[in-house]
Formats: C-alpha cells, sequence, structure tokens
C-alpha cells in the first residue's frame, strides 16, 4: 500500500494551510486552518479576525486565546465538518480522489502527535479524517 507520510510537495494540497474557500458561520476563510482556528472563539469579532490572517498568522493568533470548556470533545468534529467542506469543490475532491487507497499520514516536525505524527508517534487524526472523507466521496 503507498504511504503519504508528508503533505507537501505533490501532496501539499492535503495540508490545512492550503488555500480554499471555506464558509462557516457567515464568513468566507482562505483555508481550513484559518477557520478551524476561528472556531476556538465564540466572540464574533474575534472570528472574522481570521478571515484576514494567513494560515501561519492564525495558527500562532488562536494560541492565544482561551479556548471552549468543551474544546478537546468538539475539536475533531470541527476539523472533520471542515475538511469535508474542503473536499467538495471539484478540483480539491479530484486531488483528494486521486490519493487512492494511499495512508495518508500528517508528518511533522512540529511535535503535534494530536493530528498528525511526530518521530514515529501519533494519533494521526487528521490522515484519518482524510481518508474518511476520501471513503465518503467515492
Amino acid at each position: 500500500m503507498l504511504l503519504i507520510d508528508r503533505f507537501d510537495k505533490d501532496y501539499k494540497f492535503l495540508s490545512n494551510f492550503w488555500p480554499c474557500r471555506i464558509i462557516w458561520d457567515s464568513l468566507e476563510f482562505p483555508s481550513v486552518e484559518n477557520a478551524y482556528q476561528a472556531r476556538k472563539t465564540d466572540d464574533p469579532n474575534i472570528r472574522w479576525r481570521f478571515t484576514q490572517f494567513s494560515p501561519g498568522a492564525a495558527k500562532r493568533r488562536a494560541s492565544e486565546l482561551i479556548l471552549p470548556a468543551n474544546w478537546a470533545e468538539i475539536k475533531y468534529l470541527h476539523m472533520l465538518a471542515l475538511v469535508q467542506q474542503k473536499f467538495q469543490h471539484p478540483g480539491m475532491m479530484r486531488l483528494l480522489l486521486g490519493t487512492g487507497q494511499a495512508m495518508l499520514v500528517e508528518g511533522n516536525q512540529w511535535g503535534d502527535t494530536y493530528w498528525g505524527v511526530c518521530n514515529g508517534q501519533g494519533e494521526n487524526k487528521l490522515g484519518k479524517i482524510l481518508m474518511q472523507v476520501r471513503d465518503g466521496l467515492r
């Protein structure tokens, strides 16, 4: 089985930083990352700011937010909904389906062992979501 263990080069489109139009709460975000980070606050004025940031800036700015009390329980479902939306766009759908049956692993060096795998350790939740969405599109 083919293994895609980095979301870069030909597979950069799998990254949450990849530019795509995401609509949530009547706001248009430039990436899944922006929309996901905006979901960490209930303040509409702060949420709006995340439509203006680069994905990297959105991730950095979200680290300053006080997370909702139930964030640990809801973050997976938020990510699933955003990734599903991303791959409803026909071009994005073709790219994801083009990965065939490959195992998708969000390998990283920044220590994310929830969404990805770092130094061989991690839950790879983002990779699993991508494979779930891919299976649903078939």
